[in-house]
């Protein structure tokens, strides 16, 4: 696996207690390779709090305006979890964050063929 990405987010404060929740990312980079792992992180959270983000996998197919959702999964929150997409075929990446999360972190790795 070779390091692919590493970025932090964080909420806009509208007061010291309120905030606008973190808009969905879009990884600014195209993948080729079909296993992954990525990790949502945040060491502030409660340990009760179970999903970190919401991932889908995105494809471009020829002829359709927008991308399309090839796969997606929860994932927990501080853990890494690997992605093994059926085909290789180059895609992004969306992670839509829970609205309680006021930060979050995000690793990627892809797998390196020897």
């Amino acid at each position: 696996m070779g390091f692919k990405f590493y970025q932090k987010y964080e909420a806009v404060y509208k007061t010291p207690n309120q905030y606008y929740p973190i808009d969905p990312i879009i990884i600014p980079i195209t993948f080729q390779n079909s296993d992954i792992v990525v990790q949502p992180f945040n060491p502030t959270v409660p340990s009760y709090w179970w999903l970190g983000a919401y991932l889908e996998v995105l494809i471009n197919i020829p002829n359709i305006d927008t991308n399309v959702i090839a796969y997606n999964q929860n994932l927990k929150i501080n853990n890494k979890t690997l992605i093994q997409l059926p085909t290789k075929v180059s895609y992004s990446l969306k992670f839509i964050v829970p609205t309680r999360m006021s930060e979050i972190t995000l690793s990627i790795w892809e797998y390196i063929e020897p």
